[in-house]
């Protein structure tokens, strides 16, 4: 209801507004909510994200956290038909150490995806989410849970677990190119319209106003 009232009404045509309440069985958002506290709507939103592409009835389906702006065009699909992964700096040790025990990545990987935004084959998400055993959104629930080492454990199972199962298990299903994204304060880009902040940021592929910053 927040979210419908705060989109403009001129959009909500190009919109589809979903409650997560009908993505995520309440009892699934509870054990959710009992293991990871005050990060609940953190660990929340990746098994959302997940949740969708699974009822997606299309193909491809592209992620983009709310508070990232692409910037510019990219070319997403090659002629070869492989996706782009964009190399990302986040390297959170407790991300790998999940997804290294579900043989998905290294303790170390060579590259990470954490890039706020990624195209995702659906086909593909199944087949990584059939390599770590895992058949649906709760079953992710369940395994993630049952494998973090603390309360609170930090996890990435969108956009590392996609990624980390391409770069690792099919290497002629992508190409690799240039994330190019900077993070900026919301207080960077008040009141500026849409043209004026591609302008400003025009040597970007994209922006992300994180609210911490």
């Amino acid at each position: 209801k927040v979210c419908m009232e705060n989109i403009p009404k001129a959009f909500l045509k190009y919109v589809r507004v979903i409650n997560e309440e009908n993505l995520i069985p309440e009892k699934y958002r509870k054990l959710i909510k009992k293991s990871f506290g005050d990060r609940y709507g953190w660990a929340l939103q990746q098994f959302l994200k997940v949740e969708q592409i699974l009822r997606s009835s299309t193909e491809i389906n592209f992620l983009l956290d709310a508070d990232t702006f692409l910037i510019q065009s990219r070319c997403w699909i090659d002629k070869e038909g492989r996706q782009a992964l964009f190399p990302s700096w986040e390297f959170n040790s407790q991300y790998y150490s999940l997804l290294s025990g579900f043989g998905l990545s290294t303790i170390s990987p060579d590259f990470t995806f954490v890039t706020h935004h990624m195209l995702i084959k659906k086909d593909l998400l199944l087949e990584s989410l059939e390599f770590i055993k895992v058949y649906s959104v709760t079953d992710l629930i369940e395994k993630v849970i049952s494998n973090t080492e603390e309360s609170h454990s930090p996890f990435c199972v969108e956009y590392e677990l996609y990624g980390q199962y391409l770069y690792n298990h099919k290497k002629d299903m992508f190409f690799m190119t240039k994330w190019s994204n900077i993070n900026v304060s919301r207080t960077d880009i008040l009141g500026k319209s849409k043209s004026e902040i591609e302008k400003e940021y025009a040597k970007y592929g994209s922006i992300s106003v994180h609210s911490y910053l």
